[in-house]
């Protein structure tokens, strides 16, 4: 078992998301009524962070990326490329006048508190983007998780300002999930990815008051989205035939194009927004059947969807423990995050079937060895073939289990 942290991170790096051609100016972009900012991204080489360069040059901006240039990725020639490393060396950022900085990928307060010290001074405005895995009960607030729900804390005994990130959770996994550790308490001890984030925008705050502007999203699907969960029911609706569906089909779900939040946080960075956000969609309540019904109509193919218990699959010998982290189990949560915040200054949603099918579009042109990570999060991917017949031996099972009741 991995933490989220270690999950995201190997997909990544083996999907090679970094590879996303963003060269082109995407169609119909309003561009910006305010004059050309200077935009400095940190992380924009992984996942969301081409999307986020993308934005800002269509709406006319100047962008600069701080990066250890160990990553290939392909930007126009406009985007100026600055070359450092945020443990031990700022030296590229220093003394540069940004109007906005935008931190796309840390996952610890210290990097946060040393970037402020580089470049407090000459910034105008500051965005970091968290995560609504900041939440300590999301799933159980009646009225739905706004930005005002309680926090985790962290409590964990190493300094999160002496070490790493990815030291403190490795740290955490030993600690909590050794061999007679319980499942329920290692999910809930070492995974300290929301606690760090919280530490994050606490030291945003103090790094940058009255100018920070913080982004709490879900799961962000799109082109490049390489935890597979989205990309997995487009490549397998698209085969056809009986579909093993997961759980209840009312059951809500939430996940947002990144390309719209991406639009959205430099629309923000813009106008110096400050504040927290939570930034969810769609647009309107969806169900998992809503949402597996709309990617359906791009194929023609025939094809059944069967719901199948989410508890009863996980009594099966024939779902093991690296399978029980397919998205073909786990898609379907009910987070009920609250975007109106967010909706009130700006945030919009593009339809789900111009989603789905701008990545599935991405996801046909990658290599076949990329696909089979996209589809599973992980590198050495069960074949689609073989999910779809492990499917028919669930669904065998299935009928007989039903036909008792």
């Amino acid at each position: 078992m991995s933490t989220r942290r270690e999950f995201i991170s190997q997909a990544a790096i083996a999907a090679g998301v970094s590879g996303i051609e963003i060269t082109g100016a995407a169609d119909n972009k309003a561009r910006s009524t305010t004059r050309s900012l200077s935009v400095l991204l940190l992380g924009a080489t992984g996942y969301i962070g081409p999307h986020f360069v993308r934005a800002a040059l269509d709406r006319g901006h100047r962008v600069s990326v701080f990066t250890r240039g160990k990553s290939e990725v392909n930007l126009p020639a406009s985007v100026e490329r600055l070359v450092g490393d945020r443990n031990n060396d700022l030296r590229a950022i220093e003394n540069r006048s940004w109007d906005a900085v935008i931190d796309l990928a840390t996952y610890g307060p210290m990097w946060v508190r040393t970037l402020g010290e580089a470049v407090k001074q000459h910034a105008r405005h500051y965005t970091f983007i968290s995560t609504i895995d900041v939440y300590k009960h999301r799933s159980s607030n009646p009225n739905g998780t706004d930005e005002g729900s309680e926090t985790f804390e962290y409590n964990f005994d190493l300094d999160p300002y002496s070490h790493s990130s990815d030291e403190i959770n490795a740290a955490a996994f030993n600690e909590y999930c050794g061999r007679n550790s319980s499942p329920k308490v290692c999910s809930e001890k070492a995974d300290l990815y929301g606690p760090l984030k919280v530490l994050c925008e606490k030291e945003a705050e103090k790094q940058f008051p009255g100018r920070t502007l913080i982004v709490r999203p879900g799961y962000m699907v799109g082109p490049g989205d390489p935890q597979g969960r989205f990309t997995y029911w487009l490549a397998r609706l698209e085969k056809g035939g009986e579909v093993l569906a997961p759980g209840d089909p009312l059951q809500p779900v939430q996940f947002i194009d990144v390309r719209d939040v991406a639009e959205w946080v430099i629309a923000m960075a813009e106008r110096a927004e400050a504040g927290t956000y939570n930034a969810l969609g769609p647009g309107r309540s969806m169900s998992v059947c809503e949402m597996l019904g709309g990617i359906r109509s791009l194929f023609g193919v025939p094809m059944k969807l069967t719901w199948v218990s989410i508890p009863w699959i996980g009594n099966q010998d024939i779902v093991d423990a690296e399978a029980a982290e397919w998205s073909i189990w786990r898609f379907s949560r009910d987070d009920a995050c609250r975007s109106d915040r967010a909706v009130s200054k700006g945030l919009r949603y593009r339809p789900l079937s111009l989603t789905a099918k701008d990545t599935l579009d991405w996801f046909k042109n990658q290599a076949p060895a990329r696909q089979l990570i996209v589809q599973t999060g992980k590198e050495g991917g069960t074949p689609l073939s073989e999910v779809m017949q492990r499917e028919k031996e669930i669904l065998g099972r299935w009928r007989i289990h039903q036909s008792r009741i």
